[in-house]
């Protein structure tokens, strides 16, 4: 798949997005736009405040307490993950692949596409500022060898997110 086809691809996800909100009403449009504003505006506090927390608090921390953190950071990601998963399971993929099986787009395309598209979610706009404000703060108070954290931050989001596209597409296989 060139660039064009990609960026047409983009373009027909964000507009069916905004079609299925338009269509859901004009008070439905206005709340998601409203939470949606929110969130990416409650990312900069939140990576300032766990940047601040990873520089100040925990500061001279034992590596357990370190993982105890991550921890409850990892826990409440998967719980509001399987809460937006849960709320999803009834929607099939945006771009099926039937659809587009007779264009010249490979199958692999259109699953990055929905697969990319999907990690677009709230839990994922709170998560990611909470770890790399933490893993950054951690970094500047006890040593580069905490600049780990990102890999491994981004190994998680992807690992918990693709276990759940799979399921979530496994499971609209099923209901078809």
């Amino acid at each position: 798949m060139n660039g064009r086809h990609l960026s047409t691809f983009i373009w027909l996800r964000w507009r069916l997005l905004v079609n299925g909100w338009r269509r859901a009403g004009m008070v439905n449009f206005v709340v998601t736009m409203v939470l949606a504003l929110s969130a990416v505006i409650a990312a900069i506090p939140l990576f300032a405040g766990s940047f601040l927390a990873g520089f100040y608090l925990l500061r001279e921390a034992e590596p357990k307490h370190l993982l105890f953190v991550w921890d409850i950071i990892a826990l409440a990601f998967v719980a509001t993950w399987c809460i937006g998963v849960l709320t999803e399971l009834q929607r099939t993929e945006t771009l099926s692949l039937a659809r587009f099986m007779h264009l010249p787009v490979s199958p692999r395309g259109v699953f990055f596409i929905n697969y990319i598209s999907s990690l677009v979610s709230l839990s994922t706009i709170l998560f990611l500022p909470v770890c790399s404000g933490l893993a950054l703060g951690l970094a500047f108070s006890q040593g580069l060898r905490l600049l780990a954290a990102f890999p491994l931050s981004a190994a998680f989001v992807f690992m918990v997110t693709a276990v759940s596209y799979q399921f979530q597409g496994w499971l609209a296989s099923l209901m078809s």
